[in-house]
């Protein structure tokens, strides 16, 4: 059974984050951050690697076969979980960090009042739903191992190749389902962060992601 506070937290995601902002804005935001961005690396790693990024491939070979080909490369578990965990965390305290930047600028320039750090909790808490799956991609990096790397899958599908498992096309479903889940929590914060209408909210969200989706591609030639 549920806690109340885990039920709050779930139900009233507007309250939470009024509580939150009125406490400390910063409170959760980092360990949000490396929870959110290890889950992601991780994701990546399961499935087909991790993008190449030239600042560490050379510097061990057993490094470059995780960049490669992700988890099960190696049987070195402490380099793998170091470079998940190093690379990850530090790729989700910088997307939150730098996510915010929009969505905070342009929350100004519809009448927003909230400052960088409550809309930096905002989107920092939003993604508390991802983060559940952290457990769950462990699992499959446990029990699946290498043969959950498909050749076939780039960076650019959303989908499994075909010929998947089961198990993992129920994971697919649940990951999509909890970023959806994510972008509304991140629509009904924002608009406490920023004290104005939902219906801003979501307009200030998605122009923020439409920056965001023109920008980062920029930025793969940097390994990002």
């Amino acid at each position: 059974m549920a806690s109340p506070a885990f039920a709050r937290l779930f139900l009233r995601p507007r309250t939470t984050m009024r509580w939150v902002l009125d406490d400390d804005p910063n409170f959760g935001v980092t360990s949000i951050s490396v929870v959110a961005g290890i889950t992601a690396f991780l994701r990546s790693s399961v499935l087909h690697g991790l993008h190449p990024m030239p600042g560490l491939a050379g510097l061990h070979p057993q490094l470059d076969a995780i960049l490669a080909y992700g988890v099960g490369a190696t049987p070195n578990y402490p380099l793998l979980i170091a470079a998940l965990g190093i690379a990850g965390g530090l790729f989700g305290v910088l997307g939150i960090y730098l996510g915010t930047l929009p969505l905070w600028i342009i929350g100004k320039i519809f009448g927003g009042r909230g400052r960088y750090a409550e809309v930096r909790s905002a989107l920092a808490w939003s993604f508390v739903p991802y983060s559940w799956l952290l457990p769950l991609w462990i699992g499959m990096a446990f029990f699946e191992g290498a043969q959950l790397r498909q050749a076939g899958f780039d960076y650019t599908s959303f989908f499994p190749p075909d010929g998947s498992s089961v198990v993992l096309w129920g994971l697919f479903g649940l990951d999509y389902a909890l970023r959806l889940f994510a972008m509304v929590w991140l629509v009904l914060k924002l608009s406490v962060a920023h004290r104005f209408e939902i219906w801003k909210a979501i307009v200030v969200a998605a122009l923020s992601g439409s920056v965001l989706i023109y920008l980062v591609p920029r930025f793969y030639s940097l390994g990002f």
